[in-house]
Formats: C-alpha cells, structure tokens, sequence
C-alpha cells in the first residue's frame, strides 16, 4: 500500500466501488484549501479484524506521498472514511496538486492586477482514473465500471469566466464531471479581485456554526436582559 502513488490509491478504489470526492475552497489568490474524501468499503482491505484493519489505515497515513496532507479518518461498521486536506498560499502552488499533476499534462496560472487566471492544458489523462489498458481509439466509455468523478471549486472572488458544467452562482460553486472517453475535459476558472462578501458570510457561519450559534445566543439573552431592566425601571418611574 505504501507504494501506491496517490491518485493509483484513489483510481484502485474507485474501481472497486468506493467513493471520492473531491472539493476545494478558494478563499483568495493567497488561501486555498483542498479537500478529498474517500469511502473505502471493508471488503476492499480484505482483512478479518478491527486491528487489521486500523493497520492497513494507518499504511495510507504514513505514506510519504501524503506527508503534507492533514488526515483524519473514522472507521464505521462497514466502511472507512480517509479525509485528506491541504492547505495551499498561492494559486501557483495549488496548481501543482498531486490531483491536478497527475490527472492533466499541464496547468496555465495567470495572475495580474485584474484578475487570476487558472486552467488545466493539455490532454486529460483517462486512463489514471478509468484504469484504461488500451489506447483512446480501442476503449469503449460504457465498458467503465465508473461513469464520473465530481470535482466542486467554491470561490469568495467573483468569477468573470468558467467552463464548468454545472455553475451555482447564488454559492458561487463550480462543478466539472470527469466522464470516460473524454479526453479533451479541462478546468478553467478566471476570476477578479472583487469579493462576493454574501459568499464570505455564509461561508464564514458554515464553518464557525458553533461559534456563531454561541454569539447569537449571547446577543439574544443581553438584549433580553437590557429589555428586562428598561421595561423594570420604566415601570418603577410610574409608580
């Protein structure tokens, strides 16, 4: 297992009916976080007990391909869940994931006073995720055990170009399904400087939901308190 590079890791389980999926979350040109979860059946490890298993996790943690990711996983009755996230501080550098090198031959980033530019360039290589022995002309995209792989980019700027397949702008998510026999996909964003602080905001209380539960809650109950001691004193004036 430690051998595996890390998208063989991902392909070889998708191949064998697990789950990825794969998001990442643009904050500026200067924040970017990735995240990549994958859902591993039981039976894929092939082992009979729970310490087996513990160890056949711990073989993908301490792989040194993922040295630099953050993981945590959470064993279920019939499943693991492998979470891995990385944090990226430029554009430059989250152009040169292990996901992005290993799945297109090239990636363009151009960044300027006006805006920042990101596409993949090139061919998009089919096989290192359909698992594909023969050449393009030969393999049959109803012949693949898997028919897409979702990949999501959210952003906090606002997006002046894309080709995504699916664009959620009131989230401001941009969706791109990998399908077998595609080889000329890409993804390609271009956004501006510009903020979509509505995006900031929901965003921010997405992933501070305690926190901003515990301010409301605090918010509420002081204003109820200075309600209770003017609505006291207005009283005590009448009588």
């Amino acid at each position: 297992m430690k051998k595996l590079i890390f998208i063989f890791l991902i392909c070889l389980i998708v191949l064998t009916g697990c789950n990825v999926k794969y998001n990442s979350v643009i904050y500026s040109k200067n924040k970017i976080v990735e995240n990549i979860e994958i859902n591993i059946p039981n039976s894929y490890f092939d082992v009979t007990s729970k310490e087996e298993m513990e160890e056949e996790v711990k073989a993908i943690k301490t792989n040194p391909i993922f040295k630099k990711y953050k993981i945590i996983s959470k064993q279920k009755k019939d499943n693991v869940i492998i979470n891995f996230s990385k944090k990226y501080n430029s554009l430059s550098e989250y152009s040169k994931s292990i996901f992005y090198k290993e799945l297109f031959e090239n990636v363009t980033v151009i960044e300027n006073e006006l805006y920042s530019f990101f596409e993949t360039v090139g061919d998009y290589y089919h096989d290192k995720i359909y698992g594909s022995s023969f050449p393009e002309a030969e393999f049959d995209p109803k012949d693949s055990k898997l028919k897409n792989i979702t990949v999501k980019i959210q952003l906090m700027n606002k997006v002046l170009e894309t080709n995504a397949d699916k664009k959620n702008e009131k989230d401001n998510i941009y969706t791109w399904q990998l399908k077998p026999g595609r080889m000329e996909k890409s993804i390609s964003l271009k956004f501006s400087h510009k903020k979509r602080y509505d995006v900031l905001i929901k965003t921010f209380i997405k992933e501070n939901i305690i926190l901003f539960i515990l301010i409301v809650s605090i918010s509420i109950l002081i204003a109820i308190i200075l309600l209770y001691y003017i609505f006291k004193s207005n009283w005590e004036n009448r009588l």
